[in-house]
């Protein structure tokens, strides 16, 4: 349950040969896909259409959208219409070893 806004994730729970991670809120409609981009980096990005808030999927090269075909890369930028704006991304730190999404709008 998140405390004080935030999402708290392990880095173990990420698979060893996996830089992404699917994590899910009951304060959010759709999960956040969680990629690591280095070692002591991430990008948490909301799996929501920009076009028509439908869920996103995500394959190991890209995040795309099985209703009208719009894809992301794992930054969030948009890659393929009809899809026009980037997704939305939660602000991520990592502390103490644990990773920390953010989720509320304070």
């Amino acid at each position: 349950a998140p405390r004080d806004g935030r999402i708290e994730v392990d880095p173990a729970f990420f698979l060893t040969d996996s830089n992404m991670l699917r994590i899910r809120s009951s304060q959010l409609e759709h999960d956040i896909l969680l990629v690591r981009q280095s070692a002591d980096q991430y990008k948490a990005l909301f799996l929501q259409c920009t076009h028509n808030q439908v869920d996103l999927a995500a394959n190991q090269n890209k995040i795309f959208c099985t209703s009208h075909g719009a894809e992301f890369d794992f930054t969030g930028k948009v890659l393929k219409g009809p899809a026009e704006k980037n997704l939305i991304a939660f602000p991520v730190t990592v502390e103490n070893g644990k990773i920390y999404v953010k989720i509320a709008r304070t």
